[in-house]
């Protein structure tokens, strides 16, 4: 490492020495281009201008917390769209406590979901494993159509259910979808803001 540094310092002292031999050199070399550089460089800082696209103003979307959410259409394809109109649906869900009261949950949650246009019903499984093996195999293995489910919905894993304690720990299951429509391309930058052709996002 010091002879690496010995030699630097002798080849810059060599140029040092060189430069002051050969001003007319270094003037072409070092001092010209920086005379000439200065005055180009403020054109550009004061000449130059930011220009900024006008921001875009959305509604929110409105969500209902039933059975409407899964119809509603804003600018997206709705939910049930992505199911390929399936009029029924499944859920599977899973507990190792409180069965009957989970069960009632889940009851209520397939009524509130559930409409003219989508009835959906919940499947009990055993356990976690089974859940998570049923709703795997279940899975699209293609993007035909663009349907992002087949049977089941998703599923519920409960790993606590005490309602004395009021202690309330699960686990949501949905599907990662399989076409292009379930990209959400955070990592690049649109064309335009939020615009959707039918090839899928911008």
């Amino acid at each position: 490492m010091c002879d690496c540094l010995r030699q630097l310092w002798l080849l810059t002292h060599k140029n040092l020495i060189l430069s002051r031999r050969n001003k007319v050199w270094t003037l072409f070399e070092v001092i010209l281009p920086i005379i000439f550089l200065l005055p180009v460089t403020l054109l550009v800082v004061r000449g130059g201008t930011v220009q900024l696209s006008p921001g875009s103003s959305f509604e929110p979307v409105p969500l209902e917390g039933g059975a409407e959410d899964i119809t509603i259409y804003e600018a997206f394809s709705s939910i049930q769209e992505r199911w390929c109109d399936r009029g029924h649906v499944l859920i599977a869900y899973s507990t190792q406590e409180n069965h009957d009261s989970v069960e009632d949950l889940m009851n209520e949650l397939a009524a509130r979901f559930s409409n003219s246009s989508v009835k959906v019903d919940v499947v009990y499984i055993k356990d976690e494993t089974h859940l998570l093996d049923e709703l795997r195999a279940d899975a699209p293995n293609s993007s035909d159509f663009g349907c992002c489910i087949n049977k089941y919905a998703g599923g519920v894993i409960f790993n606590q259910f005490d309602t004395e304690a009021a202690k309330l720990d699960y686990k949501l299951l949905v599907p990662a979808g399989t076409s292009i429509f379930d990209d959400w391309y955070l990592d690049e930058e649109w064309d335009e803001p939020f615009e959707i052709d039918e090839s899928g996002y911008r």
